[in-house]
C-alpha cells in the first residue's frame, strides 16, 4: 500500500497535532486485519479519525466506502463528528481532489448494523424482515410475567423476583450473543464440579461462590428458555437475538461477507467508553459480545497506552499518546 503522504505530513497539512509514533503505526499501518489495544485517554477516536483521513488524502479509499462500528449511540456520534472534521479540513485543504472525498463515512453502533444485516437478509434465514424489536421496558414486562407464574424449584436463587427478572433477561442476553445453548451452561458446571473435586478438603471461599453463582444460574435456564419461546410465539426480537440472528446470517451465507467487504473497503470497530466493563453479579458478568477486541487494563490509575498488533509483529508503547481524553477503557480493531 504505497503513499504520498505520511501521517505526520496529513497532521501538519492540515494544522492538527502530529501523532505519536505508536499513532503513526497505526494510522499508516497496511490494509489487513490488526488490533490496537489501548486504555482510557490514550487517542483511541483520534487515531481512528486519522486513519481514515490518512487513507483519503492518499487516494486509498473514498470517505463513503468506510464503516465504522462502535457500542453505544453517544461514541458513534462523537466519532462520526470528529471524522466529519478531519475530512471537511481535508477538503478545504485542497491535498485531495473532489471525487476523492465526495460522500461521508458510515459510523453507526454495532445493534444497528445487526438490525440492518437482519432487515437485509433474514428471509435467507427463513424469517419475515419485518420481524418487530421490542424495547427493553416490553421485554421486561415479558420477562416479568414469566417470573411470576414460574413454579419449577428455585433454591439456588435466593433473590426476589424483580432481581430474578433482571437476571433471566440478562442470561437470556448472553446466550443469545454469545451464540450458546443451556447445554454450553451445564458444561460450564459439569467442568466445574470436576475442578472442586479434585482439590478435595476445604474449599477456598471463592470457589464456594462461584459454584453458588453457577448452580443459581442453571436454575435460571428454564426461565430463560421460556422466555425465548414466549418471544418466538409473539414473532418479536429483541437486541440479543438481533445480534445472533446477524451473525448467523454472516457465519450461514457466505455471499453476504462478500457483498459487505465490497460495500465498505477498511473497517474499524472499538467499543465505546462505559461499554466494556460491566458490574459482576451473581448471574454472570456482563460483557460485550463483538470479537476482536481486548482490553488494556489501567495501571496505577494512568491511561494503558495505545500498542498495535500486527501479524507477526508485536508493536511496544512506552508513551501515551496524544489526542483528545474519554473516559472508559476500549479497543479499536480495524479489518481491511
Amino acid at each position: 500500500m504505497t503513499s504520498r503522504f505520511s501521517p505526520e505530513d496529513v497532521a501538519r497539512l492540515l494544522g492538527l497535532p502530529e501523532p505519536t509514533p505508536e499513532q503513526a503505526t497505526v494510522i499508516a499501518a497496511p490494509a489487513q486485519p490488526m488490533a490496537v489495544i489501548a486504555g482510557a485517554g490514550s487517542g483511541k477516536s483520534e487515531t481512528m479519525a486519522a486513519r481514515l483521513v490518512w487513507l483519503v488524502a492518499n487516494g486509498l479509499v473514498r470517505p463513503d466506502r468506510v464503516m465504522g462500528l462502535t457500542f453505544t449511540r453517544k461514541a458513534a456520534a462523537e466519532l462520526a463528528d470528529r471524522v466529519r472534521a478531519r475530512l471537511d479540513r481535508l477538503r478545504r485543504s485542497g491535498l485531495a481532489g473532489d471525487q476523492q472525498t465526495d460522500g461521508d463515512p458510515v459510523i453507526s453502533t454495532y445493534h444497528a448494523y445487526a438490525g440492518r444485516l437482519v432487515g437485509d437478509h433474514a428471509l435467507r434465514e427463513g424469517l419475515e424482515p419485518s420481524m418487530r424489536l421490542i424495547t427493553p421496558a416490553e421485554s421486561w414486562q415479558l420477562a416479568a410475567r414469566i417470573v411470576a407464574a414460574y413454579d419449577g424449584p428455585m433454591g439456588d436463587v435466593g433473590w426476589g423476583p424483580p432481581t430474578v427478572t433482571a437476571a433471566v433477561l440478562a442470561l437470556a442476553g448472553e446466550l443469545s450473543e454469545h451464540l450458546r445453548e443451556p447445554a454450553d451452561v451445564r458444561a460450564v458446571g459439569e467442568w466445574l464440579e470436576a475442578r472442586r473435586a479434585a482439590l478435595g478438603g476445604r474449599l477456598p471461599a471463592y470457589v464456594r461462590k462461584m459454584q453458588e453463582s453457577q448452580r443459581a444460574r442453571e436454575q435460571l435456564l428454564p426461565l430463560a428458555a421460556r422466555y425465548a419461546a414466549a418471544k418466538a410465539a409473539r414473532e418479536v426480537l429483541d437486541h440479543g437475538d438481533q445480534m445472533a440472528l446477524a451473525a448467523r446470517i454472516a457465519s450461514r451465507h457466505p455471499q453476504v461477507g462478500l457483498a459487505e467487504r465490497g460495500r465498505y473497503q477498511p473497517r474499524a470497530a472499538g467499543p465505546a467508553a462505559g461499554a466494556v466493563r460491566r458490574r459482576p453479579s451473581r448471574h454472570g458478568r456482563r460483557r460485550p459480545v463483538p470479537v476482536h477486541l481486548r482490553l488494556a487494563r489501567r495501571q496505577r490509575g494512568k491511561p494503558a497506552p495505545l500498542r498495535a498488533g500486527l501479524p507477526g509483529a508485536a508493536v511496544a508503547a512506552p508513551a501515551r499518546c496524544r489526542g483528545p481524553s474519554r473516559a472508559g477503557a476500549a479497543a479499536v480493531d480495524e479489518l481491511p
